[in-house]
C-alpha cells in the first residue's frame, strides 16, 4: 500500500499524467468513475496503458528491461532516474522535461543561409519592440559624457553572481550604429527570415521635442526597408535612474491635455505610410505609461477626431500594462498590451541563495522558468482585448551597476514554450487581422531582452521564434508537452489569481515522498504543520464553536490541504471547528488528517457518496452555524463573517450562499436560478465577476452546496439532504426550496468569496459517473417541485424578472454620490431611502451621478446589504442606463436638482410606467439665495454654480411627488406652485441616547461635510465672530472642527484652542465626549441633519434661527442665537449650567425621538408610496 502511494504522489507532482487524456482514451475508465491516476498506479501501467500523450508505457518497458525485470511502474522510473539519464518515453522523442527547461545550460544555433528557412506564411503576426537609443545625440553627450549609446552600458556590464550571464556581447550585428543605413537593412533580414513581421518603435516626443528620432525617420523614407512598423509613444520622464521616476529628472514629461493632444499631429504623418501596421484597417498606436496622464478620455477623443478627420481613420489605441496600470475601459482605449516584466506574476527571489561576486550586489534575482510558467497561466480570456507579450530574457543590470533585476536561466526553449503559448491563444481567440503577440525586445541590449544574436547563443532565440511559427503551420508536429494541463489558468487583471497561488505555494505546509517508509514520519510533521496553521482560527478547547465547517472528501488530497489552508489563512473573526469527513480515500488523506489534533476527522467504512456523507458527519457539528464546504475549494479572507454576519440582518434568513469563482476571476455561480422545467442555471457562469448584478446581496433559487451555510438548528429541523437525492446532485436544490418553503430565506451574499475548481472531484461529464445523477435527480426534482415551479419562467424572461423573483417591484436611485454616512449629513439621508425601500420589498439599484468610477467600501457596504450599485465600466453613461432598463422600474427617485433633477425628462420617457420622486433635499435656488445675500461680493459666481429657480420649479411640477423636509419649505413652495404634490418627509436618524453625563464631557464641536459650503462659512464665522467671546471665560475649553474634506481655509484657523479633527469614522467618539455642539449657519436650507444627530445623542446644541429653520424646535430643546454676543452667551449658559444641560439634553433626544425616528421615516415613506399606487410587499 505504501508503494502504490509513494508512486501515486511521485507521479503527481511530476505534472506528467494527463487525467483527460486517460480518461478520454479509456472509456472503461471513465465509466467505472475512478481516479484515473489511482487506475494507472495500480493496474494500469501493467495493463499497457499510456498515462498521456507524451509516454509510451510499452515502448518504455520494451526498450528498456532493466525496468521491465525490476517490475517498478515505468513512469515512476522515468521520472526519478530516465530522464537524467535520458531514456525517451516515447518512439522518435524529442521529449523537452521541465527539469531540463529550467537548467542553465545554453543552446547554441549556428547560422542557417536564409534561403532554406523562410517562413512564407505566418499564422500569428509578431511585433518586437525597438530600441532606437543605438547613436550617440547632443542631449546623452551632455547627461553621460561624449559618444553615449546603449552600448556604453552593456559593454562594462559585469556578473554579479555565479553563472550571471554578463555582459550580453552582440554577435554578426556587432556594436553597431544606427546611423548606418545598411545595419538597419540587415535588422530587417534577419527579422524576415526568421518570422518577426514587424517593429514597434519606441517613440520619444517630449511636449514638441523629439530624441532618437534619427533611425526612425530614416526607416520610414527609406523605400528599401520594406517592413511593416507602428510605434509605442515612451511618454515618461527621462532619469538617471532608467525607471522613467520623479528623481534625477533629464527630461521631463510633462503631462496636460493642452500639451498630450498635440502629438496626434506627429502620429498621423506615421500613420499615412504605407507600411503602417493596422488592426481590422485601423492604425496600431500604443502609449507606455497611462498611469501619468492627464484627461486620458478626452485626450484620446481628440487624437481619434483628428485622425479621422485627416483621413486615416480612427486608430486603434492600447495601453501598455506597466506601473500597475491594468483595464484600459474606464479611459476609453481598445485594448491593452502586456508589457512583462511590468505587472508579472510573483514568484519567489532566489537572490539569497546564489554566491554573489560582487559583496555589493543589491539587485533582485527570480528564475525565468518560474516567471514564464507563471505567465503562461496568465494567458487567459479577458473581459477587454489584451495581446500578450514575452520576452527572451530579461537582465537590466547593466543599467543600473551593482543592482537591478534579473530573471536568471533564461534558454531558447523556455522562451519557445511560453511564445507558443501565447501564438496558439492568439489564434484561437481573436479573429485573422487581430492575431498580434509582442515580443519584449529586438534589441533592448541593456535589458538583456534582445532576439538579435549574441556571441553565446547565437541565432538560437530567433530560430526558437521560427520554430514556434513552423509548428503552427504544421499541427500534425508534435507538440510540446504542457505545463498547463489540469491546471488553472490566470487573470492579470483580477487579484484572485494572485491569492490563489499564494495559498498553494507559499504556506509551508509541503509533502515530499520518495521511499514508503518516510510516508509516517512526514505525514506526522505534514499534521503538525496543519494544527499550527488551524490553533488561531479553531474554537479553543472546551469553547463553543460559532460555526462547523463540514468538508466531504474522497482522494483528492492536495485539494483539501490548500482548502483548509485557505480557512487558515482567512483569519475571520468568527471560530470554528472544523470537521473533515472521508469516504474511504485511498491517497494520503487518511495517513495525514488522522494525525491532526485541531481537526476532526471522520471517515466512513465505504464510500456512502456526498449526500450521506454530509448527513452523517453533520451528526458530529458543534456549532451555532453548519458550513459546508466542497474540499475543492480555496477561501478567500472574510468569506465566514460575511455569511454568518448576513444572518444578524434579518431573523428570517435560513441559508446563505457563497459567490464562486474560478481560479482566473471569472465567474462561476452569482447564486442558482431554476426553470420550470427543473432545469437550472448558476447565474453569471464564465462572465465578469464585477459587473453590478453579480455583487449585492438577494434572494435566489438556491446556492450550489460547494459553500452554504445554514444555522444548524434548521439544518435539523430539515433532516439534512434528503437522501432521496443520493448519492449527490439537487439535494443543495432541493433544501433550499424547502427552506423556503418552511417560511425562511435563501441568500446570495457576494462579499463571501470562493475558489472553487469545479470539476476536479466529480469531473464535468453528466454522461457518466456520479456527474450522471445530475440528470436523474433532476426529474426526481422536478415531480416534487413543479407546483412551484410552474411560476418560474424560462431563460427568454427578461433578467429584471428572474434575478430576483421575491422582489416583483423594482426601485432606481439616482443621486449626486455614493452615500457614504460616516461623512456627511446628506449621505445618511440616502442611505436610509435606500435600505427603507429594500424593507418595503423593492429590488433597488442605485446610481451616482459624479463618482460611478469609483467602487470603495461605501459601495461595497450598499451591496452586502442588498442594494445594487450601477458603475463604470458598466455605467457607460445614465442615459444610456435609462434608454436599456428604464422600462423595468416601477419608482424612481431623483436627489437634488442640479444631479438627479436633471434626468427627469429621459426617465419620463425612457421609464414611461415609472412613478418619478423628486426629492428636493433642501429647495436648491433657497439656499442659493440666501449665500448670496451673505456673499454679495461673489454673487455672481454662486448662481452659476446651482440650478435657475425655475428650473427646479419646473422638475417639481413634472414629478408625480417631490419630498421636502420641513413644513417651512412646503409653506413657501405653496406660494410659487399652487396645487403643487409635495410631501414632507422628516430626516430619519437612528437613535443612540446619552452615553454620558454633563461632569463627564468637555469641548464644544461643529460637525459637518466641508463639500457643503455653508458648513465652511459656518466655521470661519464661528471662530472670527463668536469664539473670542467665548474663548477667554472658558480657557480649558477647545473648539473641535469635525468633518470631511477639511479645507485649507479652516486647517489654518487650528489654534491652542481650536482644534481640527477632520474626518471621524463613528461620531459616537465624539458626541460620547463633547458638552455641547453648534451649528452658526448663517445661510442654508431645509433640515439640519448636523442638528438632528446631536439632539439624537443626547448632546444639546446652540444654532441660529436659519439652521433651525422648519425643525419645529422650541427654546426648550434648543437655544437660539442670531448675533455673535447672543450665540456666544447662550454656549456659556449651557456649558457651564449642568441643570440646563440636563433639561436640554433630554428634551431634545425626546424631540429627535418622536419626529425622527426610522421607524417615523418608514411609515411616511411608505404612505407616500402607497399614495402613488404602488404596492408595497414588505420584507417577510
Amino acid at each position: 500500500m505504501h508503494k502504490l502511494l509513494v508512486d501515486y504522489l511521485v507521479i503527481k507532482r511530476s505534472g506528467l499524467f494527463d487525467s483527460g487524456y486517460y480518461l478520454q482514451e479509456y472509456g472503461d475508465i471513465r465509466r467505472a468513475d475512478v481516479d484515473p491516476l489511482l487506475h494507472f498506479v495500480r493496474c494500469g501501467w501493467k495493463e499497457g496503458r499510456n498515462p498521456s500523450k507524451h509516454f509510451n508505457t510499452r515502448y518504455y518497458l520494451e526498450n528498456n528491461p532493466d525496468v521491465r525485470n525490476a517490475n517498478v511502474n515505468p513512469l515512476c522510473h522515468y521520472i526519478t532516474h530516465g530522464r537524467k539519464e535520458g531514456r525517451s518515453p516515447y518512439p522518435g522523442a524529442a521529449f523537452i522535461m521541465r527539469q531540463n527547461l529550467e537548467s542553465t545550460q545554453t543552446e547554441y544555433v549556428e547560422y542557417i543561409d536564409i534561403s532554406d528557412t523562410y517562413i512564407d506564411q505566418v499564422p500569428v503576426n509578431l511585433i518586437a519592440f525597438y530600441l532606437p537609443q543605438f547613436h550617440p545625440i547632443p542631449e546623452n553627450d551632455l547627461w553621460w559624457g561624449k559618444g553615449f549609446t546603449e552600448w556604453t552600458n552593456v559593454s562594462k556590464a559585469m556578473p554579479q553572481f555565479d553563472g550571471h550571464y554578463q555582459p550580453h556581447l552582440p554577435g554578426e550585428l556587432g556594436f553597431y550604429d544606427l546611423r548606418i543605413l545598411e545595419i538597419q537593412k540587415r535588422q530587417v533580414e534577419l527579422a524576415k527570415q526568421y518570422g518577426i513581421y514587424g517593429f514597434c518603435f519606441y517613440y520619444y516626443w517630449f511636449n514638441g521635442k523629439r530624441l532618437l528620432e534619427k533611425p526612425m525617420d530614416q526607416f520610414i523614407y527609406d523605400p528599401e526597408l520594406d517592413f511593416p512598423f507602428c510605434i509605442c509613444w515612451a511618454n515618461e520622464n527621462w532619469s538617471r535612474r532608467w525607471d522613467g521616476g520623479e528623481h534625477e529628472i533629464l527630461i521631463a514629461q510633462e503631462h496636460s491635455y493642452e500639451f498630450d493632444k498635440r502629438i496626434i499631429h506627429d502620429f498621423i504623418k506615421l500613420f499615412a505610410n504605407p507600411r503602417y501596421i493596422r488592426v481590422q484597417g485601423r492604425p496600431l498606436l500604443i502609449v507606455y505609461r497611462v498611469d501619468i496622464m492627464t484627461d486620458v478620455r478626452r485626450t484620446l477623443d481628440y487624437w481619434r477626431e483628428v485622425s479621422i478627420n485627416a483621413g486615416m481613420g480612427d486608430p486603434y489605441i492600447l495601453a501598455a500594462q506597466t506601473f500597475g496600470y491594468i483595464d484600459p475601459r474606464k479611459d476609453g482605449f481598445d485594448g491593452a498590451v502586456e508589457f512583462p516584466p511590468h505587472n508579472g506574476a510573483e514568484i519567489p527571489e532566489i537572490t539569497d541563495s546564489l554566491k554573489k561576486l560582487n559583496p555589493y550586489y543589491s539587485g533582485r534575482v527570480l528564475r525565468y522558468a518560474d516567471f514564464s510558467e507563471q505567465s503562461m497561466l496568465r494567458i487567459v480570456p479577458q473581459p477587454f482585448r489584451r495581446f500578450n507579450t514575452v520576452f527572451p530574457s530579461w537582465d537590466n543590470s547593466p543599467r543600473r551597476q551593482g543592482a537591478g533585476l534579473t530573471y536568471y536561466g533564461s534558454t531558447p526553449a523556455l522562451y519557445a514554450r511560453w511564445l507558443n503559448r501565447a501564438c496558439v491563444f492568439a489564434l484561437e481567440n481573436f479573429p485573422p487581422g487581430e492575431r498580434f503577440v509582442f515580443i519584449n525586445a529586438w534589441n533592448e541590449w541593456g535589458e538583456g531582452a534582445h532576439l538579435e544574436p549574441d556571441r553565446k547563443f547565437g541565432y538560437a532565440y530567433l530560430q526558437a521564434t521560427q520554430d514556434v511559427l513552423r509548428d503552427l503551420n504544421n499541427p500534425s508536429s508534435t507538440p510540446l508537452p504542457s505545463v498547463l494541463e489540469d491546471r488553472p489558468v490566470a487573470d492579470l487583471s483580477n487579484p484572485i489569481w494572485s491569492y490563489y497561488n499564494k495559498i498553494i505555494k507559499q504556506i509551508p505546509c509541503s509533502f515530499t515522498v520518495s521511499e514508503p517508509q518516510e510516508l509516517e514520519c512526514q505525514s506526522a510533521q505534514l499534521a503538525e504543520s496543519i494544527d499550527t496553521l488551524l490553533a488561531p482560527v479553531v474554537a479553543l478547547n472546551g469553547s463553543v464553536p460559532d460555526a462547523t465547517i463540514l468538508i466531504p472528501v474522497y482522494n483528492h488530497f492536495e485539494d483539501t490541504l490548500n482548502c483548509i489552508k485557505s480557512i487558515a489563512c482567512a483569519k475571520d473573526k468568527y471560530r470554528i471547528q472544523l470537521l473533515i469527513v472521508d469516504d474511504g480515500s485511498l491517497d494520503l488523506t487518511g495517513s495525514v488528517f488522522s494525525r491532526c489534533k485541531n481537526l476532526c476527522y471522520l471517515r466512513n467504512q465505504e464510500n456512502l457518496g456526498f449526500l450521506q456523507s454530509v448527513n452523517q458527519g453533520s451528526e458530529h457539528a458543534s456549532g451555532k452555524y453548519l458550513l459546508l464546504l466542497n474540499n475543492d475549494t480555496i477561501v478567500l479572507p472574510g468569506w465566514l463573517d460575511e455569511m454568518i454576519d448576513t444572518f444578524a440582518t434579518d431573523p428570517q434568513v435560513g441559508l446563505v450562499g457563497s459567490k464562486l469563482l474560478y481560479p482566473d476571476g471569472r465567474l462561476q455561480e452569482a447564486g442558482g436560478l431554476m426553470w420550470h422545467d427543473a432545469s437550472g442555471i448558476n447565474y453569471g457562469r464564465n462572465d465578469d465577476a464585477n459587473k453590478p448584478q453579480y455583487n449585492y446581496l438577494r434572494e435566489v433559487d438556491y446556492c450550489s452546496g460547494a459553500s452554504i451555510c445554514i444555522p444548524l438548528s434548521l439544518w435539523q429541523q430539515m433532516h439534512g439532504f434528503d437522501p432521496l437525492y443520493s448519492p449527490a446532485y439537487y439535494e443543495d436544490t432541493d433544501l433550499a426550496f424547502r427552506i423556503r418553503d418552511a417560511g425562511y430565506k435563501v441568500l446570495y451574499q457576494p462579499a463571501s468569496q470562493v475558489i472553487h475548481l469545479e470539476g476536479v472531484t466529480s469531473g464535468t461529464d453528466v454522461n457518466q459517473g456520479v456527474k450522471h445523477y445530475q440528470v436523474v435527480n433532476r426529474e426526481k426534482f422536478y415531480q416534487r417541485w413543479k407546483d412551484v415551479l410552474k411560476n418560474h419562467g424560462d431563460s427568454t424572461a427578461s433578467e429584471f424578472a428572474y434575478r430576483n423573483r421575491a422582489r416583483v417591484q423594482n426601485a432606481l436611485v439616482i443621486d449626486v454620490c455614493t452615500p457614504k454616512p460616516d461623512t456627511d449629513s446628506g449621505s445618511i439621508d440616502t442611505y436610509y431611502y435606500l435600505l427603507t425601500l429594500r424593507k418595503l420589498g423593492f429590488e433597488v439599484t442605485f446610481i451616482s451621478v459624479v463618482d460611478s468610477r469609483i467602487v470603495d467600501h461605501y459601495v461595497i457596504d450598499l451591496q452586502r446589504q442588498g442594494i445594487q450599485c450601477i458603475y463604470d465600466p458598466y455605467l457607460g453613461s445614465i442615459d444610456e442606463y435609462l434608454k436599456t432598463n428604464g422600462q423595468y422600474y416601477d419608482l424612481i427617485f431623483l436627489f437634488r436638482a442640479p444631479f438627479g433633477g436633471k434626468y427627469i425628462d429621459k426617465v419620463r420617457h425612457y421609464a414611461p410606467k415609472a412613478k418619478i420622486v423628486f426629492n428636493t433635499v433642501d429647495l436648491h435656488f433657497l439656499r442659493e439665495q440666501r449665500e448670496k445675500e451673505v456673499n454679495k461680493e461673489n454673487s455672481s459666481r454662486i448662481i452659476q454654480e446651482g440650478v435657475s429657480k425655475s428650473e427646479e420649479l419646473a422638475i417639481i411640477r413634472k414629478s408625480d411627488r417631490s419630498i421636502l423636509v420641513s413644513e417651512y419649505e412646503q409653506l413657501l413652495l405653496n406660494k410659487l406652485v399652487p396645487n403643487n404634490n409635495s410631501r414632507v418627509i422628516p430626516l430619519p436618524r437612528e437613535i443612540p441616547g446619552v452615553a454620558a453625563g454633563f461632569e463627564e464631557r468637555q469641548d464644544i464641536v461643529f460637525i459637518g461635510g466641508f463639500l457643503h459650503k455653508p458648513n465652511v462659512d459656518a466655521v470661519l464665522y464661528f471662530i472670527h465672530e463668536i469664539w473670542p467671546l467665548i474663548s477667554p471665560k472658558i480657557p480649558q475649553t477647545k473648539f473641535l472642527i469635525v468633518g470631511s474634506n477639511v479645507p485649507d481655509a479652516l486647517q489654518q484657523v487650528e489654534s491652542d484652542t481650536v482644534r481640527v479633527v477632520g474626518f471621524v469614522k463613528d461620531l459616537a467618539d465624539v458626541f460620547n465626549h463633547c458638552r455641547i455642539s453648534v451649528a452658526p449657519l448663517r445661510y442654508g436650507a431645509g433640515i439640519k441633519g448636523k442638528i438632528l444627530t446631536s439632539l439624537s445623542y443626547g448632546v444639546p446644541c446652540v444654532a441660529t434661527s436659519i439652521a433651525t429653520e422648519g425643525m419645529g424646535l422650541s427654546n426648550q430643546e434648543i437655544l437660539i442665537g442670531d448675533s455673535p454676543q447672543e450665540f456666544a452667551q447662550n454656549v456659556l449658559n449651557i456649558y457651564q449650567n449642568a441643570d440646563l444641560w440636563q433639561q436640554q439634553s433630554q428634551s431634545g433626544l425626546y424631540f429627535v425621538s418622536n419626529r425622527f425616528s426610522l421607524s417615523n421615516f418608514e411609515n411616511k415613506l411608505s404612505a407616500l408610496i402607497t399614495e402613488l399606487q404602488i404596492s408595497i410587499g414588505k420584507d417577510r
